[in-house]
């Protein structure tokens, strides 16, 4: 990883919680409780924990050109290599997401009426390999043509963070179809190093090169 992508991502990491946005999860939090007593017949009890996270991280993935009102144009300024910018976003996202797993985590299954085993821990890894990457490519597309320059409780954030979850099912498809293979461990991680191969050679490029072209337009978004 380059200085610059190393810097970004630095000040990514940061920026969260600098920002209103983290206290989404207070809210989210109670609810998750809720869901836990109820999922533990239906499904894994780490599956309200992922939906939890992933709205939660709603604009860390859906708009990652406007963390801040005026990112965009600090960024032109400071003549950042999109493509770098791209990375090291997507690779704060990542980060972000598995630090707020964890601290969900201990908190909502101490609710769960169920015995957390190895088996739920196993199969919420694999499930997270399956989608991750696709996430991020959603995302990057979600935030070039649709970005936001404001993202807090407004009626067009729930409806994002809705988009989200509806696409979030969507992309969990393959490890339901992996699930019930053999030895879905190793179809799961070669989906997972798949999908993350197609994400840095496609939506990274096509997402560098679309905000270079796009850059005066997105910068007057309002």
């Amino acid at each position: 990883m380059n200085r610059q992508i190393t810097i970004l991502v630095r000040a990514e990491l940061k920026e969260i919680f600098a920002q209103r946005r983290v206290y989404h999860f207070l809210p989210l939090l109670v609810i998750g409780s809720f869901l836990m007593a109820w999922i533990f017949s239906v499904g894994s009890p780490f599956a309200p924990i992922i939906v939890l996270v992933v709205t939660g991280l709603e604009p860390q993935f859906n708009n990652i050109i406007f963390r801040t009102p005026n990112e965009l144009q600090a960024l032109g300024i400071l003549s950042c290599s999109w493509r770098n910018v791209i990375v090291a976003k997507n690779v704060a996202s990542l980060i972000h997401f598995g630090l707020f797993l964890i601290l969900v985590s201990m908190s909502l299954l101490y609710f769960s009426p169920e015995v957390i085993t190895g088996a739920h821990a196993e199969e919420a890894a694999l499930y997270i390999v399956t989608v991750a990457f696709p996430l991020l490519h959603t995302g990057n597309t979600q935030s070039l043509r649709r970005p936001r320059r404001y993202s807090g409780l407004r009626l067009e954030d729930l409806v994002q963070a809705v988009w989200m979850c509806v696409n979030l099912a969507l992309l969990s498809v393959p490890f339901y179809v992996f699930s019930n293979l053999p030895l879905p461990w190793i179809s799961c991680t070669a989906y997972g190093v798949l999908t993350g191969i197609l994400w840095y050679k496609i939506s990274v490029r096509s997402s560098s090169v679309y905000l270079a072209e796009h850059f005066s337009d997105l910068c007057l978004t309002d």
